[in-house]
């Protein structure tokens, strides 16, 4: 009885964090719809700190340099995709590389810590840190800033008599609130929202 407290305990920390992250991912995509033009800054701003932090590893710590130019080279195709900003799509060909090469350096990172004799050195919060900040921050900034190809839908305003102004809808937002959707009507959200709607 005890183990399988356990496992519906660990199910349940796992659901909520998993909740957790959802949360926070919705809360930076609209973020990012709603204020692209700071969220291109703090891309920006974040590649050039990844960077440099990546020189000081290979100057203090000593890792591989080919490992560290690798990701430095993944670093400038994410620094590619900042003119197009905030009009990232999910089609985009540059965007894909940069997300194959942003998994590609996940592994490499990944087969390091578990090959090389002298990160054994390293704890689990320690190996954590490093992914968090110098492997996955940029490419979630950019992640989260996607939009959905069927958001670009032409205008016309009278300041723009020949141009299309677009209007973003954000990929990773509309995923979430799709799901959000889903979930409340799978535990009876509809009927709830009727009844405070009478009774309130």
């Amino acid at each position: 009885m005890l183990a399988l407290v356990t496992v519906l305990g660990c199910a349940f920390c796992f659901g909520c964090l998993v909740l957790s992250i959802g949360a926070g991912l919705y809360y930076v995509a609209e973020f990012a719809e709603e204020r692209p033009t700071v969220m291109k800054r703090f891309i920006l701003y974040a590649i050039y700190t990844v960077a440099l932090l990546h020189i000081g590893t290979v100057l203090i710590d000593r890792l591989p340099v080919l490992r560290v130019f690798f990701s430095l080279g993944c670093l400038a195709s994410s620094y590619l995709l900042i003119p197009e900003y905030p009009m990232i799509e999910y089609t985009n060909p540059m965007f894909i590389v940069d997300i194959l090469l942003s998994f590609a350096n996940h592994v490499q990172w990944f087969l390091f810590f578990i090959d090389d004799p002298a990160s054994g050195q390293a704890g689990f919060w320690q190996i954590t840190g490093f992914f968090v900040l110098m492997v996955w921050a940029v490419p979630l900034g950019i992640l989260v800033s996607l939009v959905s190809p069927s958001s670009f839908l032409p205008t016309t305003t009278t300041a723009t008599v020949n141009q299309k102004a677009r209007k973003r809808q954000n990929a990773i937002k509309a995923l979430l609130g799709q799901y959000n959707g889903k979930l409340a009507a799978w535990f009876g959200g509809g009927e709830t929202d009727s009844y405070y709607a009478h009774n309130y």
